[in-house]
């Protein structure tokens, strides 16, 4: 006998479901049980918000089913907001999943037994708008879990030896007079009533930040034709010399064949970064090296018009193209382009690491006379090529020509997605420039763009070149970062109040929950906490993870004390404390080759098990990156915490050290 009974109790601010399911046992062999709740909302057509999920209508306005499993969220939590009525309403779980099981299921299955706690909540958009939850959980119209043609992931739960569960929710209705005041009141409830604690930290994060230097220094290369690097593109559980391993994300299966030999210098690799930050650690043993690496890019890579390469294939000893390689793909984010060229965020990135090498060099240095000459350039290509508007395109070719298409964007805003990614450089230019007034007014042209193109809306996209104009957690960090430079040098309160809408929507990609392993995965061995992890797109979620956001931590922090949202540094703080925890110390390496080195990223969600990709529990990835984020980004951050002493993990900011 199977026996559902709800209990409904009236709440401060809403509702709660105390739902009871019980199944007297009948054996190992006997059924399975799911079930739903699905509460209408008759006559309205809300924006819907589902933590790492759903944030823009464009996601939902084919109309259908849309739900989520619990660990694909930062908190299983889903949301209505009708502007015209003021008012979100949101469904969340109260009680959350304490245990979780591998499947039992062969590949093509979508409805299996599972013994799992993990449900989901979700909404269906359309002319019958409702909120929707499920236990155990129910991807209905489409899911990332199983295969790329996103087929329909549904689990039974087996009821053989009896069961007795209780699942609780609860229904809140928040006052909010836009999109971004429900996302900042629900979010904000869920963060206020789960206290999540940030991760144990097995070194300091000063430490770690070392660890992670004294790895990559290992990595120093000076190649035959004389251009030197890091190799950073390898696998973190074999080594220094070994290959990246291929892994599969939302829009490609990345196989990595060759990229040990490619040296990045954006994105997910920064060559001129690492250089800079072992230079200014220990002068002497690196000056030398160090300059090697930025002699490299300004000799080989930069251009007369400023337009600059941002990859080197050390293999054969040219610069690849970023986008539209007539040799074809080798990276992940190779993109798609008749026209060879390259991504803006990436050339910006180089320049502004560029500019830290500059900075470590007397002013009358011949040296950094060439290398700030290489910045002033691409500084001007820039100023040429940005649009009346005030944007600028995803990608160029090297005659300052955008470059757009399926995978860069149109020639309206979803082209124009990294307009963002100029802004800090075009500043930190104008700011060792004896007259950076052309750089400073080009920033704010493109501020006013963000204003009126993304934050107006309250949509971002493209953040990521790996994911081809999707709403992503990045974009809104970009546009965070971008507002809040130009607001540092011209103070407004619409820039302020912009960054401000922009960190509401970034900070909900962080899992705020404490997400049940499955038994025996690496994740369950090495006791890895899913809080503070940020998702990456709407395909995976908050299911497969990184510590990209530790880029913005820095602003994030600093934004929390200028309009007065804990929030903000409370995510901050999560985030910092996650990027250490399947990171390779001298007492625990993780099964990792070298204390210093970690994975890319983790999965706490199943993502195209049948197609080979991601397991649930499974590490990924072997790209460069986490190397800056987890130097130069933690190290931003740190002192952001020291200005306002609100740290207890750094009590003071680093010197600079200046070559002479």
């Amino acid at each position: 006998m199977v026996r559902v009974v709800d209990v409904w109790a009236l709440a401060s601010d809403g509702v709660t479901l105390t739902r009871r399911l019980t199944v007297q046992p009948h054996g190992p062999a006997s059924g399975a049980v799911h079930v739903g709740l699905d509460l209408e909302l008759p006559g309205v057509r809300p924006r819907y918000f589902a933590p790492g999920m759903a944030y823009a209508p464009g996601q939902w306005a084919r109309g259908g089913c849309f739900t989520y499993a619990d660990h694909r969220l930062a908190y299983p939590v889903v949301a209505a907001h009708v502007g015209e009525r003021g008012a979100v309403l949101s469904l969340e779980r109260q009680s959350l999943a304490t245990y979780d099981a591998a499947p039992e299921r062969r590949p093509g299955q979508t409805v299996y037994r599972q013994r799992t706690d993990v449900g989901s909540v979700g909404f269906r958009a359309g002319d019958r708008a409702a909120l929707c939850a499920a236990w155990p959980y129910a991807e209905v119209d489409e899911s990332a879990m199983l295969d790329a043609q996103r087929s329909p992931a549904v689990a039974l739960h087996p009821v053989g030896d009896g069961l007795d569960v209780v699942v609780r929710y609860r229904l809140r209705l928040l006052p909010a007079a836009d999109y971004v005041s429900a996302v900042r009141g629900v979010f904000g409830a869920v963060v206020a009533a789960v206290a999540p604690e940030p991760s144990p930290l097995p070194v300091s994060l000063e430490e770690s930040i070392a660890l992670r230097l004294d790895s990559a220094a290992k990595t120093y290369t000076r190649f035959a034709d004389g251009f030197a690097g890091f190799v950073l593109n390898v696998d973190p559980d074999r080594g220094y010399a070994s290959q990246a391993k291929a892994f599969g994300a939302s829009f490609a299966d990345h196989h990595m064949d060759g990229s040990r030999e490619i040296l990045e210098f954006g994105f997910t690799g920064r060559q001129l970064n690492i250089a800079a930050m072992l230079a200014r650690r220990s002068p002497r043993q690196w000056r030398d090296r160090a300059a090697a690496v930025v002699d490299g890019f300004v000799e080989r890579m930069t251009t007369p018009s400023g337009w600059v390469h941002t990859l080197w294939d050390a293999g054969r000893g040219r610069p690849l193209f970023a986008c539209g390689d007539p040799s074809g793909t080798v990276m992940h984010y190779l993109g798609r382009s008749d026209a060879p060229g390259t991504y803006t965020r990436m050339m910006c990135e180089a320049g502004s690491d560029l500019l830290l090498n500059v900075d470590l060099r007397a002013r009358d240095d011949v040296v950094r006379g060439r290398w700030w000459a290489a910045a002033v350039r691409l500084a001007e290509f820039l100023v040429r090529v940005q649009e009346p508007d005030g944007a600028w395109y995803r990608a160029y070719a090297p005659d300052g020509s955008p470059l757009t298409g399926d995978w860069l964007g149109d020639a309206g805003s979803g082209g124009k997605s990294a307009t963002g990614t100029v802004v800090p450089f075009l500043l930190d230019v104008a700011a060792r420039a004896d007259d950076g007034a052309r750089y400073i007014a080009a920033a704010r042209r493109a501020a006013g763009y963000i204003l009126a193109e993304q934050t107006a809306s309250d949509e971002y996209r493209g953040g990521t070149l790996d994911n081809p104009n999707v709403v992503d957690k990045e974009a809104a960090f970009i546009a965070m970062r971008a507002l809040l430079a130009v607001h540092r040098h011209d103070p407004d309160p619409a820039l302020l109040e912009g960054a401000r809408r922009a960190a509401v929507l970034a900070v909900t990609w962080h899992s705020i929950w404490e997400v049940p392993a499955v038994p025996g995965t690496r994740l369950a061995t090495e006791r890895v906490r899913s809080v503070g992890w940020g998702g990456i797109n709407p395909v995976w979620g908050v299911g497969v993870t990184d510590i990209y956001s530790l880029f913005f931590l820095a602003d994030l922090h600093e934004l929390a004390g200028l309009v007065g949202d804990q929030l903000f540094a409370e995510v901050a703080r999560l985030s910092a404390h996650s990027s250490l925890q399947i990171l390779a110390v001298p007492h625990d390496r993780h099964g990792l080759a070298d204390a210093g080195m970690q994975p890319e990223g983790i999965s706490f969600c199943p993502q195209g098990v049948d197609d080979g990709l991601i397991a649930k529990g499974d590490t990924w990835g072997g790209l460069a990156w986490p190397y800056t984020a987890g130097t130069f980004a933690l190290e931003r951050y740190l002192e952001a915490c020291a200005r306002d002493r609100k740290s207890p993990e750094h009590d003071r900011a680093r010197p600079t050290e200046v070559w002479q």
